[in-house]
């Protein structure tokens, strides 16, 4: 968790992100997205390199946790609902997948969630359980 410098982390700079070791890079077909592996936020380019969005985000995030003890306690919906930890998390995924299958370009339904192009990449969508450990399809 030491990789930027508390300046970097607690203040207001954004790192050097082609010099940071631990970034994640997204490419999209218009933007580019730099995320700090160990916090620091994440910067959207566009292909000139000009900023058009950003987000500091502390880690750890000191709102996050309570509100979600607050939500138990109430029953409100927590500032960050599970639809967009859902899609947050598929963003990962679709990433590795297209990875897994040779670093091509993958064509994703986010609306069916599978990959339009690809039978391969649909495997990858739901992990091989072991054997009494499978989840059925219906529950």
């Amino acid at each position: 968790m030491k990789r930027f410098p508390n300046e970097v982390r607690y203040g207001t700079q954004w790192p050097l992100w082609p010099f940071s070791s631990c970034r994640v890079e997204i490419y999209g077909s218009k933007q580019f997205m730099y995320l700090g592996r160990h916090g620091c936020g994440w910067q959207v380019m566009d292909a000139d390199g000009k900023i058009v969005a950003q987000d500091k985000g502390y880690f750890p995030d000191k709102w996050h946790q309570p509100n979600f003890v607050d939500c138990i306690r109430t029953r409100k919906q927590p500032n960050a609902g599970i639809e967009q930890a859902h899609l947050s998390g598929c963003l990962v995924h679709l990433g590795n997948i297209a990875y897994r299958t040779g670093n091509r370009k993958l064509t994703f339904d986010g609306v069916q969630e599978r990959f339009t192009d690809s039978e391969e990449a649909n495997r990858f969508l739901k992990p091989a359980y072991r054997k009494d450990y499978r989840v059925p399809d219906e529950v």
